[in-house]
């Protein structure tokens, strides 16, 4: 699954803090094409150490056209290569945070279910506002 923010609702902001700002705005056109972009976050589970994990991967979607020539397609390439790059770090751990704030709101955990049904059949999940996340060990 992917998650796509309406940028007439989701503001930058959201994924800046006071002093590390990964994005500037959450969609657009690259520049000198016509190819849209947006930020967006792919979603996963993975089950690891008895524990069902929800995944979060920030990525940049574009909709580069089947037909597009070869320079627009690099341009786009490149445009994607280059917001990218920056984003380590503070900048990812700031970009996961806001789509976590997305996700969650103000709440410490949130339940889905899988297809809304009250039969008893239903999957219901249950996700935690904690994010683990890897650094140096002390």
């Amino acid at each position: 699954m992917v998650l796509l923010p309406d940028p007439a609702c989701v503001p930058a902001a959201v994924f800046n803090t006071d002093n590390i700002r990964p994005v500037d705005r959450v969609s657009g056109t690259v520049p000198k094409t016509s190819v849209a972009w947006s930020e967006a976050c792919k979603l996963r589970m993975d089950y690891r150490l008895d524990q069902l994990w929800l995944l979060l991967e920030p990525m940049v979607m574009t909709e580069i056209p089947d037909d597009a020539p070869d320079e627009v397609v690099e341009a786009v390439r490149e445009f994607v290569r280059d917001r990218r790059a920056r984003r380590h770090n503070r900048m990812a751990n700031a970009l996961l945070d806001g789509w976590i704030s997305l996700i969650f709101g103000d709440e410490q955990s949130v339940r889905f279910r899988t297809f809304d049904i009250c039969d008893g059949v239903d999957a219901e999940f249950e996700l935690v506002r904690i994010s683990p996340f890897s650094g140096q060990a002390q």
